[in-house]
């Protein structure tokens, strides 16, 4: 039997949300501050962008998907800052055996 939960995240910034998404492959609408994932292992998601709470279906979503979405959403953030200070990707996005991400970046005036 499936319940309504919700999760606490840092998800909070719109571009990188929905772009984390994006390259998920996961179909979403936004709305105000929130944005609503429509397939994908979290469909039936919504994303509160004001608070990073993440509310959804105990059916569709768990915390292997969570850590999925937010390890994407966090290499996506991190390219939106790199590329906001002018700066260009070296080496493309990878992560590691422990699942730490791996990115090789060019940013002036450090």
């Amino acid at each position: 039997m499936s319940h309504r939960i919700a999760t606490k995240t840092k998800i909070t910034n719109n571009e990188a949300a929905m772009a984390a998404l994006k390259k998920k492959g996961w179909d979403f609408r936004s709305a105000g501050n929130s944005l609503y994932i429509e397939s994908g292992p979290m469909r039936g998601a919504n994303i509160n962008l004001q608070t990073g709470e993440i509310s959804g279906d105990t059916d569709y979503h768990n915390k292997s998907t969570l850590n999925l979405l937010s390890q994407t959403y966090g290499e996506q953030l991190v390219l939106q800052q790199v590329a906001a200070k002018g700066g260009y990707i070296e080496e493309q996005p990878h992560v590691l055996a422990n699942g730490k991400i791996r990115i090789v970046a060019q940013v002036s005036g450090f």
